[in-house]
């Protein structure tokens, strides 16, 4: 009984392993896209600043065969701001300028 499924999945593990890849990123596709959608559900005008986020960018070099490239990605600025939305407390976050980012502090009002 043992040397029969060994058999099988000497034959099929690769399979399996394509099916079980495959449904791990059709979930975390679904994961980020519904954490989009809910997000822009939650837009608000004004609400309290509970999260700020900088990513301070980078550049990237890479080679191949066309020749060499350099990517520069800026930095960007966000905030998470808490309010209300049809009776509901949501939570937004959206892009910022860095003058913005700068501007205000984590518990502060922030206005659209």
């Amino acid at each position: 009984m043992l040397s029969e499924f060994l058999e099988w999945w000497d034959e099929h593990w690769c399979n399996i392993a394509m099916i079980v890849l495959t449904a791990i990123v059709i979930v975390m596709f679904t994961a980020i896209l519904g954490g989009a959608i809910e997000n822009e559900s939650n837009r608000i005008d004004s609400g309290v600043i509970v999260d700020k986020y900088m990513d301070a960018g980078r550049t990237h070099y890479s080679s191949d065969k066309n020749g060499e490239h350099l990517y520069s990605y800026p930095p960007s600025y966000s905030f998470t701001i808490r309010g209300e939305k049809d009776g509901e407390v949501v939570e937004y976050t959206f892009e910022v300028s860095a003058e913005e980012y700068g501007a205000y502090k984590i518990g502060e009002v922030y206005h659209r």
